[in-house]
């Protein structure tokens, strides 16, 4: 036995012990399966299959594979990937000893996105975890790898091919008065507003799909390019929807979240304006621009529906507008695919995983 585990058992094995009863439904049967075959039957989202993953049959699963659904191997600029991961169940009590090691590290399931880089896990059920996989305009089409690692010592690596197949993003011209062109975002600023966008709290507070903030109609998609006062952006493109409104018409929560942004224009929010910010949970956090009141505090926890503030022409603004931005572990994704419209259906309808 490895010197590190036979130390870790020594230490932890009285706590392990008093989980183990907990920790039953780690050793599946064929009999009562678990993992994404339980999730697929409960739920019955229109799961893309990875080759070379283990069998869906839980009687032929393979220990040292992970199954693996996505939902969409092709995946558009602007769009989010959903990886369901449901490591092979432990067949001995050294595999499950093994398996409870690695979650109370809280790193069993590891998820790597298009670049490499580690994106947020959480645990969905007793034997799924989810994370999702951002694809910006910026991510230049072409096939990349997802990377799924189970760190239990029972699985091998999977690498999940995905095709980036570029958007059809427009260019616009826009033209600002010269006190507001001089704008420029402050290091508070910045940071506060990253901040929000990466919020990352484990309980996904949201259910279903989203709603519109306001009802008027999008001025301006996601994802558009643009030339300010004429001169180019290369790393620019429209991080959000902007919707049509007047100047002190209601904003909603589109989901439920908790309010981990509260910025004032006064108070330094130059760029952004009178803005709020929403961790909606497990990964996805909502960005509110340009606002004209904020009506909570941060640390409140709102409602699908809830009004929380009024449409306004705060900060960078060139009228009176909203600008929803949404993004999925911390990159700006589309948020019209999280709405449940005949468009976003016909595009796997992300909310739905």
């Amino acid at each position: 036995m490895p010197q590190q585990l036979h130390y870790e058992l020594l230490v932890q094995a009285p706590l392990l012990l008093t989980n183990l009863r907990e920790a039953q439904h780690c050793l599946c049967s064929p009999a009562q399966p678990r993992g994404l075959h339980h999730w697929f039957s409960r739920t019955g989202p229109p799961f893309a299959s990875v080759p070379g993953a283990a069998s869906f049959a839980w009687a032929h699963v393979c220990l040292v594979e992970p199954e693996l659904l996505l939902s969409t191997r092709s995946a558009v600029q602007g769009t989010t990937v959903a990886v369901l991961v449901a490591p092979a169940p432990p067949r001995s009590p050294l595999g499950l000893i093994r398996r409870l090691l690695a979650e109370r590290k809280g790193d069993l399931v590891e998820v790597r996105g298009l670049l490499g880089m580690p994106v947020p896990v959480f645990r969905l059920d007793s034997c799924v975890w989810r994370a999702y996989v951002p694809v910006t305009p910026l991510q230049d089409p072409g096939q990349y790898n997802v990377q799924v690692r189970v760190r239990d010592g029972l699985h091998k690596a999977v690498d999940v091919p995905v095709e980036v197949v570029a958007g059809d993003f427009p260019v616009e011209q826009l033209w600002f008065r010269r006190s507001k062109a001089a704008l420029v975002p402050s290091e508070r600023e910045t940071a506060q507003v990253l901040q929000a966008c990466r919020s990352c709290s484990p309980a996904q507070l949201w259910r279903g799909a989203f709603m519109a903030p306001c009802p008027g109609r999008v001025t301006t998609p996601y994802g558009v390019r643009r030339f300010y006062n004429g001169v180019w952006r290369p790393d620019y493109f429209h991080r959000g929807l902007d919707y049509a409104g007047d100047a002190g018409q209601a904003v909603q929560a589109p989901a439920a979240g908790r309010v981990v942004l509260v910025g004032r224009e006064q108070d330094g929010f130059a760029v952004h304006g009178n803005c709020l910010g929403l961790d909606h949970g497990a990964g996805l956090t909502s960005l509110f621009l340009h606002l004209q009141d904020l009506a909570v505090r941060e640390g409140d926890v709102v409602k699908q529906g809830e009004d929380i503030g009024t449409i306004g022409v705060t900060g960078m603004a060139t009228g009176p507008h909203l600008h929803w931005g949404m993004f999925a572990s911390g990159e700006a994704v589309d948020p019209s695919a999280w709405l449940d419209t005949p468009d976003s259906r016909a595009k796997a309808a992300i909310w739905k995983f």
